[in-house]
């Protein structure tokens, strides 16, 4: 099958490449998972966007993995030793080409998860675009420097197309949850979270903020790829919140409820960080005793929220991209130089606490993983 698929590719020139996998398809028993990723692909709405980014080359040698989408078995193949960059990149005809983001996504995805079940294509693409679109805005909120974290007064603030609303735990005449203003879109809200605030506005949020905004904003993003004006028409005002962790309950005019963010994602129990996939949303707890043994304003470091972004690299608000253990030793550091009572023992640089809570068995680590719901799902 490999020099079938060969000879399609050499045939190939640019959307030619489709015709010539079309052929081979055709007059070959053993492409049955082409011919229906073909046939999938000719009735699909968006083939005329997307149909000349599918590629057909493939490595007989490589591992295989599968994703089913309405019954049809895709191969996936890679050759990870270098030797030969061919493999039967399907994922490009959802993925739109050319996006390095998804890419990594779609690879370690495969790797975590062999046997992914999808009920259509548009499910597929909008998982692999969400976890993208998670790590992108991690990324746009703290390379553009959108926001700051408000060390003294502990305060967030938000542009004027959100409001305060009331939060359980909110301490008083501070805010702790926001909602687009009346009238506002609520896509347009999100869209101006992202913008570069102008030299008289300052906006403070937290790393719990931070995270939740990069949600909304990505949720959004996907679905408008998807469907455009489907967010708005999906999701009434009152479902757009950003409320900082351990708010507790807030009012978006429908009196006491729980945040409507807490809807979006599901927690999900792994055996360790190798089961972790980009796109993941994770909480770095520091050591169990951080509440006891720090104060004040500059004690902002019980954990660190961060979204996983393939290859061992994890980023949260205000920080820079980091392997696993070195977001474990800025939590040392912090621990140690921010906000320590007098009197209060510092830890050693290589201090680790056994924990059953912990992905690795120790703190700091992660001890809470979240996955984003697919936007079928909701």
């Amino acid at each position: 099958m490999s020099d079938q698929i060969a000879r399609a590719d050499q045939m190939a020139n640019g959307d030619s490449r489709v015709g010539a996998l079309e052929a081979m398809a055709n007059n070959s028993s053993a492409a049955t998972a082409q011919r229906q990723l073909m046939e999938r692909i000719h009735h699909s709405p968006r083939m005329s966007d997307q149909r000349k980014n599918l590629k057909a080359v493939a490595n007989d040698n490589a591992p295989i993995q599968r994703v089913t989408i309405e019954g049809a078995d895709v191969d996936h193949r890679d050759n990870r030793d270098g030797d030969d960059t061919a493999s039967l990149e399907f994922y490009d005809y959802y993925r739109g080409g050319g996006n390095a983001t998804e890419e990594t996504v779609i690879d370690e995805y495969m790797a975590r998860q062999p046997a992914a079940d999808f009920v259509n294509s548009e499910k597929w693409e909008g998982e692999i675009r969400m976890r993208g679109h998670l790590i992108d805005g991690m990324d746009e909120i703290n390379d553009n420097n959108l926001f700051a974290y408000n060390w003294q007064e502990d305060q967030w603030t938000l542009p004027a197309t959100w409001g305060a609303i009331p939060a359980e735990e909110a301490d008083e005449g501070q805010n702790a949850a926001f909602m687009p203003a009346a009238g506002q879109s609520r896509l347009a809200a999100l869209q101006d979270l992202f913008r570069a605030p102008a030299a008289d506005e300052s906006y403070y949020i937290d790393c719990s903020t931070a995270i939740l905004a990069v949600h909304y904003r990505a949720l959004a993003e996907t679905m408008e790829a998807l469907h455009a004006g489907s967010f708005d028409q999906r999701f009434a005002r009152e479902d757009v919140v950003i409320n900082a962790a351990g708010s507790g309950q807030v009012n978006a005019g429908q009196g006491m409820v729980d945040p409507p963010g807490e809807a979006l994602a599901e927690e999900v129990a792994l055996s360790g960080v190798g089961d972790l996939i980009p796109g993941d949303m994770v909480y770095f707890q520091n050591f169990s005793d951080y509440e006891a043994t720090h104060s004040g304003p500059e004690a902002a470091w019980a954990g660190e929220h961060a979204i996983y972004k393939g290859n061992d690299q994890y980023r949260g608000f205000g920080t820079d991209s980091r392997a696993y253990d070195e977001m474990v030793e800025q939590l040392v550091t912090t621990y140690n130089d921010q906000g320590l009572n007098e009197g209060a023992a510092r830890k050693a640089a290589d201090a680790r606490e056994n924990s059953g809570e912990s992905l690795n068995g120790e703190l700091p680590g992660i001890t809470d993983v979240k996955r984003a719901r697919n936007p079928q799902g909701l």
